[in-house]
């Protein structure tokens, strides 16, 4: 469970920035598989960390997950345009949005009841390969420290077969 809520919430940043932007990745439609590994690194006041200490706290450590995901033209401008409604709709703002034929970069600022703020990269090796990292400041407004969450990702194609996955949606592998 908990590898499903980190991988949604590295991808969550990642739709927020792609609803920005007019045209799709310079990359193959079709099935890709992505590895995300994410660190999280809680900050909590002192002596929260002192009852914690010497317990093996699980999802500290880097978190691997493994998706499928179908990607074809029409699920393409389908997410944008869920992203840009959830987008509206968390109070996110997306700026230094800048992409070209090799690499995407943005920041992201949310506010409301829990605040954000983050940097995303990603590289297009070639039309079947890109890699990225994702780095997130996260606080509820309890703890003055914020969480932090770093991510890599790297996805590669697998072919224009989805293998029963539905455009659009993903599967999660592990």
């Amino acid at each position: 469970m908990k590898k499903l809520v980190f991988a949604t919430a590295a991808f969550a940043f990642c739709g927020f920035v792609l609803a920005q932007t007019a045209s799709a990745p310079p990359v193959k439609m079709g099935l890709w598989e992505t590895t995300s590994v994410t660190k999280i690194q809680l900050n909590l006041p002192p002596e929260v960390l002192q009852q914690l200490q010497g317990k093996n706290l699980p999802g500290m450590g880097p978190t691997t997950v493994k998706t499928q995901t179908c990607m074809t033209a029409e699920s393409w401008r389908d997410s944008l345009t869920k992203a840009q409604q959830q987008q509206k709709n968390q109070d996110c703002q997306v700026t230094n949005l800048k992409q070209d034929s090799s690499s995407m970069s943005a920041d992201i600022v949310c506010t409301g009841k829990a605040s954000a703020k983050g940097h995303m990269q990603f590289t297009f090796q070639s039309p079947e390969k890109w890699q990225g990292t994702m780095h997130m400041e996260m606080s509820d407004g309890k703890n003055p420290q914020p969480t932090i969450m770093d991510t890599t990702m790297e996805s590669v194609f697998k072919g224009a077969d989805c293998q029963g996955i539905a455009p659009g949606q993903g599967k999660l592998v592990r």
